[in-house]
């Protein structure tokens, strides 16, 4: 971030791709993305968006696992104007329908495995995208029939420059959302970028939720061109090989996790000495 003013996040995907373009953005499953095929991908699928129904101000929720389609469909999102609403992929059909109606969701972005799970659709705007990473992966999109954010609130969301809506109760009982602004995500990544002395050799090893919080992380990494690297909390075993085989420098993880971590009696010596 170092001194730039950037208007939004997406545009601070497309200034690490100038920069970096060459260098890689996420790891997932032994396999690299480079910042410019992380930000041709978002390019991409933010047109397809736009293509399929998707406007500036719209709610769009998010539902996908934990990987670089998560992050593509994120990233796609807010470059194509809409608010990004994320979904758990531990929800149930009702707990869905409970969020999209009470957030007045627009439209939904998810993987194909949640299909049982996603409100009815408008057919006549729905779409299966191809993301164009590895494996051949897809992000579906509906718009929803009987949810639609009204002009009022449309125009008070397009007036904040809202990036995401999040919903959550708090330390309350009912849940609401909690709007989080572009400029909010970027001041909470250049907090981190600070707090955390983030370096462009830094490989950074990620094992929480793909929440919000990750998107603030990863703003913070790709400003300095370092990468992150997706994996599964619940597996302390393979950590080990997975800081050597990708160089990783930082791992982020729950306390669960580094007490599992602590249990590990295979560890090589020296095995996680250059980590933070």
């Amino acid at each position: 971030m170092s001194g730039e003013s950037l208007a939004s996040v997406s545009s601070l995907l497309e200034n690490a791709a100038r920069k970096w373009p060459q260098e890689a953005a996420i790891v997932h499953n032994g396999r690299s993305l480079r910042y410019s095929d992380l930000h041709s991908t978002v390019e991409s699928l933010a047109a397809e968006l736009g293509r399929w129904g998707i406007h500036a101000g719209d709610k769009v929720g998010l539902m996908c696992p934990k990987s670089p389609e998560y992050i593509a469909g994120f990233f796609s999102v807010l470059r194509a104007g809409g608010i990004v609403v994320p979904i758990s992929p531990e929800l149930n059909a009702p707990e869905v329908m409970k969020l999209v109606e009470e957030m007045r969701v627009d439209a939904v972005c998810y993987s194909p495995g949640f299909d049982r799970v996603i409100p009815r659709g408008d057919r006549a705007n729905a779409a299966e995208l191809p993301v164009g990473l590895h494996g051949g992966s897809s992000i579906r999109v509906k718009r929803l029939l009987d949810s639609s954010t009204p002009p009022w609130e449309r125009e008070q969301l397009l007036k904040a420059h809202a990036a995401t809506v999040l919903f959550t109760s708090g330390t309350t009982a009912k849940a609401k959302g909690v709007i989080l602004s572009h400029a909010a995500i970027l001041e909470r990544a250049r907090a981190k970028l600070e707090t955390w002395a983030i370096r462009k050799d830094d490989r950074v090893l990620w094992l929480l939720s793909m929440t919000t919080s990750l998107l603030t992380f990863l703003c913070a990494f790709l400003s300095q061109g370092a990468a992150i690297a997706i994996a599964d909390a619940m597996n302390a075993e393979a950590v080990p090989a997975l800081v050597t085989r990708h160089n990783i420098t930082r791992v982020y993880g729950s306390p669960l996790f580094y007490q599992m971590l602590g249990h590990q009696q295979d560890i090589p010596p020296g095995a996680l000495s250059g980590v933070k």
